[in-house]
């Protein structure tokens, strides 16, 4: 294995002179083991040491007793590990739970044979993957009426960058899998390429301390740094905390409040407790950093805020709790979650740096005002 993985990263790599490249971890929310890729061009495959042009149009790919299955109606290609390299785009359907859904590609594409299931790993130059992941992530936020065509690019170019910054310091947060980012929130949402070009290309954030390109949805009004959603995260001057501005900016966010109840046996079963009795929050700039809980033997433990999103988020779905910005009132045997936003509140307001833009300021004055003290540079 590790000697086609040598092969492949032979093939796929750039030279020393190209552009750096990004590995994408796609459509990673599903456990595939089949589906079908529409090619648009002749496309080059690679698998068992051997080169294989293939035609455009639709081609079938499953997965069977560990072996990826890659045909048509004249051919069929067989491996553990397949690699397509295609000057164009090419399109992947995917029917999952009675559902039909495609999305667009460029870029060099590997399939894996890896835990009964197929991983799929896109490897993009960053520009193109930044520029492509900046329209994921903003999406409905772009097609705002009240923003005008320059208020839409300063908005792009906050966000482009803020995402460059990321990959910068984020890479490889899935080493162990193969590639350096999922397409989901969990690292930077990734639908598909756009095929536009980065605004202001090779630009990142950077002050006297490091400076991470955190970004999230809604802030709710409150923005703080990251210890205090990770505890352990250095102290930083450089993310702006307090108030999103005199009046909310992003108070038009349809994620600004929510409500959600989740019953005594529903928290039970995200602490990994018995006979819950109570819960309580300890916060910094009122948003959640931990939460601390008593069973009926009166011993009372923690859990970090991170932690506790993650478990109700794999458990009840990534809703329900959307922020660290809530209280907790106890109801009869439910508890009451009231809260603020979506997203951990650190850093670019996506919201908020829309109505920034829509009021007129450069993506200078968003980056500055939601990471203050900050330079940019190439």
């Amino acid at each position: 294995m590790r000697f086609l993985l040598l092969i492949f990263s032979l093939i796929v790599g750039a030279s020393l002179f190209a552009e750096p490249e990004v590995r994408i971890g796609i459509l990673t929310k599903y456990s595939l083991t089949e589906f079908e890729i529409q090619l648009t061009d002749t496309t080059r495959i690679f698998y068992l040491g051997k080169d294989t042009t293939l035609s455009k149009g639709k081609w079938s790919v499953k997965l069977k007793e560990g072996k990826i299955y890659f045909s048509n109606t004249n051919l069929k290609i067989q491996g553990e590990h397949i690699l397509l390299r295609s000057n164009k785009a090419f399109t992947i359907t995917v029917r999952s739970k009675d559902k039909i859904f495609s999305r667009s590609y460029t870029g060099n594409l590997e399939f894996y044979s890896k835990n009964k299931r197929i991983l799929l790993v896109l490897t993009l130059p960053v520009e193109e993957y930044v520029s492509s992941s900046t329209y994921s992530e903003l999406g409905e936020l772009l097609f705002d009426k009240s923003m005008t065509e320059k208020g839409k690019n300063e908005l792009i170019a906050s966000q482009e960058i803020v995402i460059r910054t990321y990959i910068k310091n984020e890479k490889q947060r899935h080493e162990k899998e193969g590639y350096d980012f999922c397409d989901l929130t969990h690292c930077i949402h990734f639908a598909g390429n756009i095929n536009k070009l980065s605004i202001y290309p090779g630009e990142i954030l950077t002050g006297k301390n490091l400076v991470n390109g955190y970004f999230h949805s809604t802030c709710g009004g409150k923005l703080t740094g990251p210890e205090v959603f990770w505890s352990k995260h250095e102290v930083s001057s450089h993310y702006k905390r307090g108030n999103d501005g005199e009046e909310a900016n992003c108070k038009s966010s349809p994620h600004f409040n929510w409500d959600t109840i989740l019953a005594t046996s529903e928290l039970e079963e995200i602490l990994d407790e018995e006979n819950l009795i109570s819960i309580q929050t300890e916060t910094k700039d009122e948003r959640v950093m931990s939460l601390k809980y008593t069973n009926s033997d009166q011993k009372q433990k923690v859990i970090s805020i991170a932690a506790f999103s993650t478990k109700t988020g794999k458990l009840h779905g990534w809703n329900k709790i959307k922020s660290n910005y809530f209280t907790i009132t106890k109801i009869g045997s439910h508890y009451r979650f009231k809260g603020h936003g979506l997203g951990h509140g650190i850093g670019l307001c996506q919201w908020g740096a829309k109505n920034l833009a829509v009021n007129g300021k450069s993506h200078l004055e968003i980056l500055e005002f939601y990471f203050p003290g900050t330079e940019l540079r190439k």
